[in-house]
């Protein structure tokens, strides 16, 4: 584990990896915002970063997301930090529209330049997104810089301009806007920014997505090339973001509005591949994610390649809602992931943070999450937009699963006197009910772990009596653990319950047993994580 001090605006940091603690509750709130001041959503389009490149301050994370309240005439992007591998953050600082001739806000992306790039040192932050004017007639991607960690933000260039803030997906939509912009580094270690843009129409061209790249560090932009541009007057693709891949290929993800059909638009997700980030067939609309049971995902989706030991490493994708195999939206808690560089399938992987996107009582919940690994490559962060139930706006919360656990379905533990419930959103369709008996019981009795000592488990439930329901947890032959679930949003919304366990080096076994309620169990994870 990295345990690093540094000086930093008067203050001494101690920098934490371990991330066991935002786990549960549906992991650590960022921001809930003031129901008398926001506007429809209360916040979206959260965007995580984990510092790499900054020395001492190396470990931090920092968050910024839009916030619709207007404050003062002005929307502002906040930005909080978290020293302890995200379970506690602490608001810093404000980017306010106004102070730049831009009071209206919306989709932030920060960047952490990885090394010199022409004027920019390495660790400089950098800050770009959609500003508009107070009468949004403009859209500008615009990018600034930060020498302070986004303490204070400074002007660096102009992107492109586009034309009103106007949202018409149509064939027949006449908007011009520009929007979302993602910054990336090419195989040249040049600066790109892909974003989406409306003003192709004459092209029969709905909407593409299109970069630019920058030779001298974001200064100056090259020409507009397309990355994708489907010349139908339908397709319409957009929300771009990207990752590397350990081959030296880089892959995006896109939503396509207007997929599986016009009249059933669920905006599925595609994704396609180029050989240095900057060389594509544009009109190839690419591949849409999808599970050998035909599932899939789509609106919103965020891509990230993670080193979790295996061979290929994992591509794990999230977005805000899942497809059943007649494109219908469902709720959709599952990452979609690859093992094979984005060829053959994919698989669904339960997500850290559970959010309701098919109900949309709170406006634009789960819009455009954000995927981050910690310094030590050990967690994987979540942030998402989640509907609070009291305000019904939407909070910022992260959440965090282990990057190396093992999984354990509980439908193939040793089962005695339960039901098997076949659920979508459940990791492998099935989850287990009725644990309701004195004889009932899951036993995983082929548990292995590498070394002896505290080790973490984690299992994801259901419990929607809306009451506190308790499982007696029985390690091995030790004294049984009562653990106590609290209740969900429903029936099939999962949270996760975490509880540190001894292991013995080899073969262990965990047993959950009845006690009081109706918890229902998907599956455990268990994984080793030593003390900071």
């Amino acid at each position: 584990m990295v345990q690093q001090t540094e000086k930093y605006n008067k203050e001494v940091f101690t920098i934490k990896q371990k991330t066991s603690g935002i786990i549960e509750n549906n992991g650590s709130l960022v921001f809930s915002p003031d129901s008398s001041l926001a506007g429809d959503a209360g916040t979206g389009y959260p965007r995580l970063l984990t510092l790499r490149h900054n020395g001492v301050s190396n470990g931090m994370i920092i968050i910024t997301f839009d916030y619709t309240a207007v404050i003062n005439g002005s929307q502002t992007w906040p930005f909080y930090r978290s020293t302890d591998g995200g379970s506690t953050w602490e608001h810093y600082s404000d980017f306010i529209g106004s102070d730049v001739g831009y009071p209206r806000l919306m989709n932030p992306m920060i960047f952490e330049v990885p090394f010199k790039m022409g004027s920019l040192s390495e660790g400089t932050l950098l800050l770009t997104g959609n500003l508009k004017p107070e009468d949004e007639s403009t859209t500008n991607i615009i990018i600034f810089q930060s020498k302070d960690l986004g303490q204070t933000w400074s002007y660096l260039s102009m992107v492109d301009k586009g034309g009103p803030a106007i949202y018409d997906p149509s064939p027949s939509s006449t908007t011009t806007a520009v929007w979302e912009p993602f910054l990336a580094v090419s195989a040249k270690n040049e600066l790109i920014v892909y974003y989406s843009d409306e003003r192709q129409k004459d092209k029969g061209i709905l909407q593409a997505l299109v970069q630019r790249i920058s030779p001298d560090g974001g200064i100056t932009w090259g020409e507009l090339i397309n990355v994708v541009g489907i010349p139908n007057k339908s397709d319409r693709p957009g929300m771009i973001t990207m990752t590397d891949l350990p081959n030296n290929t880089k892959l995006i993800t896109y939503e396509v509005v207007n997929r599986p059909s016009l009249n059933q638009d669920s905006a599925q997700v595609y994704f396609k591949t180029s050989p240095d980030g900057t060389t594509w067939d544009s009109e190839d609309l690419g591949v849409p994610i999808t599970a050998i049971d035909s599932h899939a995902i789509g609106s919103s989706p965020y891509v990230k390649w993670i080193d979790n030991g295996e061979v290929n490493g994992i591509i794990v994708v999230g977005s805000k809602w899942a497809l059943d195999p007649n494109g219908n939206i469902e709720e959709g808690q599952n990452f979609y992931v690859n093992r094979d560089l984005g060829q053959g399938y994919w698989q669904r992987l339960p997500m850290a943070v559970s959010f309701d996107s098919a109900d949309d009582s709170a406006y634009l919940t789960g819009m455009s999450q954000s995927l981050e690994i910690n310094f030590d490559g050990t967690s994987l962060l979540q942030a998402v937009n989640v509907q609070n139930e009291i305000t019904k706006l939407n909070d910022i919360r992260v959440g965090a699963l282990p990057i190396y656990p093992v999984i354990y379905e509980a439908e193939n533990a040793s089962l005695t006197n339960v039901r098997q419930v076949a659920h979508y959103d459940a990791s492998n369709s099935l989850k287990i009910g009725d644990i309701n008996y004195s004889d009932s019981s899951i036993l995983f009795s082929n548990i292995i772990a590498q070394q002896s000592g505290q080790h973490y488990i984690n299992i994801r439930y259901d419990n929607g009596s809306g009451d506190i329901c308790t499982h007696f947890l029985i390690v091995n032959s030790d004294e049984p653990i009562k653990i106590e679930y609290s209740p969900t949003k429903n029936w099939g919304r999962f949270l996760w319950k975490s509880i540190p366990i001894a292991l013995n080096q080899g073969i262990n076994s965990i047993r959950i047993r009845e006690s009081i309620g109706f918890t229902e169990i998907d599956c455990i994870q268990v994984y080793y994580e030593p003390s900071v």
